[in-house]
């Protein structure tokens, strides 16, 4: 007699995802009838805890790839007494497939998440640069006018120093002192 939702070996796959609820719930629910930690798990499978619990919290897309999803999950369903290969084609079956990008295998969920999450309209990417040019050549204006009047004003104000007239006796002098005599044998 099985319980309900968990895959035992030789099972089919489509009678199991009738069953199943989820492919992370049947996992801890096996799991925690088995009686193991998530550290016993880890170290039996190699499996780090982090990859663990993101396959029971159905989390597949925190994961590298689909390629890894599909394999800790044959692993760890193997290593629990369930039939490994049939949870791990269940997960393949519930992203809808695999889709390759490339050189590398996404799932359709995720491919169909990532063109939701990329659409950008042409519309607005031309605005966006072309508020960005006229900011830049606002800036740039800016900045040559005020160098401009910066040395215009500059220009005004300091007189040429070949335009001062020889006879204009500066505002302090040094005093004037005698110079001493030195005596130098001869």
């Amino acid at each position: 007699m099985q319980a309900p939702g968990f895959f035992l070996v030789g099972e089919g796959v489509a009678g199991s995802i009738a069953a199943m609820s989820s492919i992370g719930e049947t996992l801890r629910e096996a799991r925690h009838r088995k009686q193991v930690s998530l550290e016993e798990v880890s170290r039996a499978t190699k499996i780090k805890i982090e990859v663990i619990e993101h396959l029971e919290a159905d989390e597949f897309d925190r994961l590298v790839s689909p390629t890894y999803a599909k394999g800790f999950i044959r692993i760890y369903g193997d290593y629990l007494g369930l039939d490994g290969r049939a949870l791990a084609d269940a997960y393949i079956q519930s992203q809808g497939g695999l889709k390759r990008k490339g050189l590398q295998l996404e799932t359709a969920a995720a491919a169909n998440r990532r063109r939701t999450e990329l659409r950008l309209s042409l519309r607005g990417v031309v605005a966006l640069v072309a508020g960005l040019t006229l900011v830049a050549v606002l800036l740039v204006v800016l900045w040559a006018w005020r160098a401009n009047s910066t040395t215009t004003a500059t220009a005004v104000s300091k007189p040429d120093p070949n335009q001062i007239r020889a006879d204009t006796e500066p505002s302090w002098r040094p005093p004037l002192s005698p110079l001493p005599v030195l005596d130098v044998p001869q």
